[in-house]
């Protein structure tokens, strides 16, 4: 597993699509079917899967363990959304918490991590 993390708009669905040569391959988490999300080669915006989840009333954290296993081949990408000004609302304070703590599952999993900022990877896991 490939695990991405970075703020919005740093260019990290681009640098997937490259790591693995395919540009249509991936599942977006805010549009994509909550059954199939895990479907495709690629999973972005899985902060936004997670807020759907809870929203649905669905686990997320109990969601994503239960599809670990068919992540190990994928690359996930995820923003960053633990840092800046904590919200006062309370759905969204829990979010970020939820969001972060699976993220940190992943990241534990995954064989490798890069964060990207303006467009540049850093790898944070995995051979360097």
């Amino acid at each position: 597993m490939i695990f991405i993390i970075g703020g919005f708009a740093q260019g990290k669905l681009d640098f997937a699509k490259k790591l693995i040569n395919a540009s249509d391959d991936f599942a977006d988490g805010e549009h994509c079917n909550i059954e199939n999300a895990f479907d495709k080669k690629i999973i972005c915006n899985l902060h936004i899967l997670i807020k759907r989840l809870m929203n649905l009333n669905i686990e997320p954290v109990a969601f994503v363990q239960e599809n670990m296993e068919s992540l190990k081949d994928k690359i996930i990408i995820s923003d960053e959304i633990g840092l800046g000004v904590v919200p006062v609302d309370k759905f969204e304070r829990n979010w970020r918490e939820v969001t972060g703590r699976i993220c940190c599952s992943i990241a534990k999993e995954a064989d490798e991590v890069y964060r990207l900022y303006a467009g540049v990877s850093t790898k944070i896991k995995g051979q360097l």
